[in-house]
């Protein structure tokens, strides 16, 4: 039933649902898992917090080497 309606409906649903949901709704489903990738990846991804260390490094690499989250990486602060 949820599934059936638009996914613009679905957009609102999750919108409405807030930041807090989005970890839930991405494992729901692959559908849901679509339509709340974007809020999730400009909550999580917009601005990324790294230290000097190799770790760190790596795991910014990986985030903007990612096909669908690298794109939303928008700043980036080392410290």
């Amino acid at each position: 039933l949820l599934l059936g309606m638009p996914n613009e409906v679905l957009s609102m649903i999750v919108d409405h649902a807030g930041p807090q949901a989005f970890p839930a709704l991405r494992l729901t489903n692959k559908h849901l898992r679509a339509i709340a990738n974007k809020p999730f990846a400009i909550l999580n991804f917009s601005e990324r917090k790294h230290v000097q260390s190799l770790h760190s490094m790596e795991a910014l690499v990986e985030i903007t080497a990612h096909a669908f989250f690298g794109i939303f990486v928008k700043k980036v602060i080392v410290s």
